[in-house]
């Protein structure tokens, strides 16, 4: 925007640290669910490798809250 608009009012200081604050905050509020519900789980193969993944394990009565979060990362 400022090589189209040159001379046009920036933020000041002060809003950007607010937009960088209400940023962090929003992201965090969206990114809680998948903390509390992630769950690790390891399988050890015959071959002795083994595979762990992470998956969101969401509880069967809030199958909303997953609709929810995914359509607010998509």
């Amino acid at each position: 925007m400022v090589i189209v608009h040159p001379l046009s009012r920036r933020l000041s200081a002060g809003r950007a640290m607010t937009l960088i604050a209400v940023t962090w905050v929003v992201a965090v509020f969206v990114a809680v669910p998948h903390l509390i519900y992630a769950d690790v789980y390891t399988w050890h193969f015959d071959d002795g490798s083994e595979r762990t993944v992470c998956f969101i394990d969401w509880p069967h009565k809030q199958v909303d809250l997953a609709s929810v979060s995914f359509i607010l990362y998509t």
